[in-house]
């Protein structure tokens, strides 16, 4: 009786080991998926996104850029014009593209949820960009000499896919 027990042990084991490898590889799924749409958003061209047309209803209403030593802060307010998919700001992105006056650029990207950000005229559902309602946000980037910026170009794309774009000075 003892070894069948011994062997019965042995295969709960085995069998709780199984599982758990098997979450382990979902896991690392779930994270090389998130991973692979980041790095796909970021390998994209800019300048070819903003020309798509824009299926969630959405404006660049105005861009300001603040500096503070080497960092570099662009404040964008985004105007949703009739989009109704603008909830989860995990999966909405702002990329900057700053173009230097040597001829290189720099491309960064972030998810709103990551940016700090307000909602003007949120009367409708608290927390959410409705209709009508404007999102501000500030993307702050470091190590970047504001003398050597000729020009800068935000786009934010909302969870649906739609996308804006908006050139700055």
């Amino acid at each position: 009786m003892l070894f069948l027990g011994g062997d019965m042990m042995g295969l709960s084991n085995v069998i709780a080991s199984g599982l758990m490898l098997l979450a382990m590889i979902q896991v690392f799924i779930v994270i090389m998926h998130t991973t692979m749409d980041l790095i796909a958003w970021v390998s994209r061209d800019p300048l070819r996104l903003s020309s798509l047309y824009n299926n969630d209803l959405c404006s660049i209403t105005g861009v300001r850029l603040s500096v503070s030593g080497s960092s570099i802060t662009i404040n964008a307010n985004i105007s949703n014009t009739g989009s109704t998919g603008w909830w989860d700001y995990n999966k909405s992105y702002v990329v900057l593209e700053i173009l230097l006056i040597d001829g290189s650029k720099i491309l960064s990207l972030s998810r709103i949820s990551d940016l700090q950000k307000v909602i003007y005229s949120d009367k409708i559902n608290p927390g959410i960009v409705d209709p009508g309602e404007v999102l501000s946000i500030n993307y702050t980037l470091d190590n970047i000499d504001p003398n050597k910026v000729s020009s800068f170009k935000v786009i934010f794309s909302t969870q649906n896919g739609g996308m804006c774009a908006s050139i700055g000075g």
